[in-house]
């Protein structure tokens, strides 16, 4: 339960940095005069969609590790 709790405060502090991060990025890059050009990062459709695939494999390696842990322990 401790982990669950833990995975889901790292889920949401990182995705709330990684919006932030490019929310200030293109803010930059807007007030540098680059408005027609596209700003480098992902859009919110596609941190929405990544964030939580990436969460999931971490998870597994997370699980992996922690069983071969405890099969060598």
């Amino acid at each position: 339960m401790v982990i669950i709790t833990v995975l889901l405060v790292t889920y949401l502090v990182v995705a709330v940095v990684l919006l932030l991060t490019m929310y200030l990025l293109r803010l930059a890059y807007w007030r540098c005069g680059a408005r027609s050009v596209q700003a480098p990062g992902f859009t919110f459709v596609q941190v929405a969609v990544l964030w939580p695939i990436l969460m999931v494999v971490l998870l597994w390696v997370y699980l992996g590790w922690l069983m071969k842990g405890n099969s060598n322990g």
